[in-house]
């Protein structure tokens, strides 16, 4: 598996935007550097933390279904990607139970972790395919029937399927579901289990394949560098000349 330094992108991007905050408000510039250099760097931080990755669902043709989509404005840390359907059967699937297949086309790079989280009322056979495997950090399988999960080591695997074990009996719609699926309620265990709020969540009653396009964290800019090397420089001049007039 891909070494991430998801942590210690995040350390510094935090330590840069208290920093620089801080280095602003010490500084005598005029009003107009003070906003240019706020809004560079707020701009960097913008497109850092904008969540890229995407993911779709191709229904089941004939059946008369919908997908339903959710995507976090934020960048989240890690990439939690939550894919629920009601079943994965085909049209000429047999019912009553029997295990449906849906297949996860894993495409694209992270520089961070990404989970899958991914849910089914119905018994189902999960697939993931693609380069971009590599770079799932877990799957989290869930739903009222037990599931299994093929294409990544079992050691990544979270079995969260069965009465008594599972999140959320089903969850297939955005903001919510009816007839017994719950949503908001397999949402906030998700959220609860890794500790960070969903990057996106995609969903339709009846779906057997989807598309997860991974994109990387963009690294802070040139620019974002150079504005804080700015601020920093000028504010260790401001602190000098204080000292000075102290003494």
């Amino acid at each position: 598996m891909p070494q991430f330094r998801s942590r210690q992108n995040l350390q510094w991007r935090c330590w840069a935007r208290q920093n620089t905050r801080h280095a602003i408000q010490s500084i005598t510039f005029g009003r107009s550097m003070k906003s240019i250099i706020l809004a560079v760097f707020v701009a960097n931080s913008v497109a850092a933390y904008a969540n890229n990755s995407t993911v779709t669902v191709d229904v089941i043709e004939g059946g008369g279904y919908t997908a339903s989509y959710f995507e976090n404005s934020a960048q989240t840390t890690p990439e939690i990607h939550v894919i629920g359907v009601y079943e994965a059967y085909t049209s000429s699937s047999p019912r009553n139970h029997a295990t449906g297949t849906a297949f996860i086309d894993v495409a694209g790079t992270s520089n961070i972790p990404v989970d899958l989280v991914l849910s089914s009322y119905e018994p189902t056979q999960w697939i993931l395919l693609g380069e971009g495997v590599q770079y799932i950090h877990s799957v989290l399988i869930n739903g009222y029937y037990s599931g299994n999960v093929s294409g990544i080591d079992s050691s990544h695997v979270i079995d969260r399927t069965g009465v008594g074990n599972y999140f959320s009996a089903c969850a297939y719609a955005w903001p919510g579901n009816s007839g017994g699926c719950d949503t908001p309620g397999l949402i906030s265990a998700v959220e609860g289990y890794f500790g960070t709020p969903i990057s996106t969540f995609s969903g339709a009653y009846g779906a057997t394949e989807f598309t997860v396009t991974l994109a990387p964290v963009p690294e802070p800019s040139s620019i974002a560098l150079f504005s804080l090397g700015m601020v920093v420089v000028a504010s260790a001049s401001q602190t000098k000349r204080l000292q000075r007039r102290k003494s």
